[in-house]
């Protein structure tokens, strides 16, 4: 395969006035109406829900999956914006309806974005619950699920582009930003963060896709801002270190990088990638 021709993007302009990028749909501007008014209640949420049939197939479907871990079977969304609660929902909603608006056609790309982002706002959460308790567990979730958005931005305007990155970073057992380094190719996170202004989407949705590689796990923001973006960052360099296609240095590094980061010995960092497995086998037989 031919390496494409470099691109050029300003920065000011890319996707502003670009007639294929739709607006978010009105269910999302509907409920960012409802959530800041005190007096929504879980019958309008599902009343609207239940007006959007596939957006409220796969919102049980993340339901039902083992983020939450129900003993029996979710099927009435009712049930499940009474018991997650409207925020929550919420962010399901947005972060559907993000990737749903952006169409992306090869069932093959979704699947994978779906498994890497569940997976990760899986380790995410784990992370936040035992690492840093007092963060938002629904802020968190939504910056994991849409971390790699620019990845998806790169599918549907520069296909060529996307496919070479992903061939390279294939064939080298190294990363996908790693590739795009290497290459010369513009930052997916930085594609993604465009779309976030784009969008006005939330703060923790562009500091997660802006910050979600190997460089920013070291970054010292201060706050609750930068322990968010370390959380994801963190959850993400695990989902990846637990896949296949990385060569033997690279998941050295990422090994290395992570146990310093939480200040563990090589034993209970593999017992803390133990549980990451579990949580990537937990989620093998869900199709997204």
């Amino acid at each position: 395969m031919e390496k494409p021709a470099p691109i050029k993007i300003d920065t000011a302009d890319f996707l502003k006035n670009h007639d294929q990028l739709q607006p978010l749909p009105g269910c999302v501007m509907k409920m960012q109406d409802m959530i800041v008014r005190p007096d929504v209640s879980v019958e309008t949420v599902s009343r609207l829900l239940m007006g959007e049939p596939v957006l409220t197939a796969h919102i049980l479907k993340i339901v039902n999956s083992a983020y939450y871990g129900f003993k029996r079977e979710i099927d009435d969304i009712k049930f499940a914006v009474a018991y997650l609660g409207i925020h929550e929902i919420y962010n399901m909603v947005l972060s559907l309806s993000v990737v749903k608006t952006l169409g992306v056609a090869e069932k093959e790309e979704l699947e994978q974005f779906w498994s890497h982002s569940v997976l990760t706002a899986l380790i995410a959460r784990y992370l936040g619950k035992r690492f840093e308790p007092l963060l938002s567990p629904e802020r968190i979730w939504l910056g994991a699920m849409l971390h790699d958005i620019g990845k998806l931005i790169y599918n549907k305007y520069f296909p060529e582009h996307y496919l070479f990155i992903k061939h390279h970073s294939e064939k080298y057992g190294i990363l996908f930003s790693e590739s795009e380094k290497q290459l010369d190719f513009p930052s997916s996170g930085k594609l993604g963060g465009i779309l976030c202004e784009r969008w006005r989407l939330p703060v923790i949705v562009k500091d997660a896709c802006e910050g979600h590689n190997v460089e920013d796990l070291s970054h010292d923001d201060g706050g609750s801002r930068g322990d968010f973006r370390r959380i994801i960052c963190a959850a993400n360099l695990m989902a990846l270190l637990s896949v296949n296609h990385l060569n033997n240095e690279v998941k050295q590094d990422l090994f290395d990088r992570l146990k310093n980061h939480y200040k563990m010995n090589d034993k209970e960092f593999l017992q803390l990638m133990g549980e990451v497995y579990d949580l990537k086998l937990d989620l093998a037989n869900y199709r997204w």
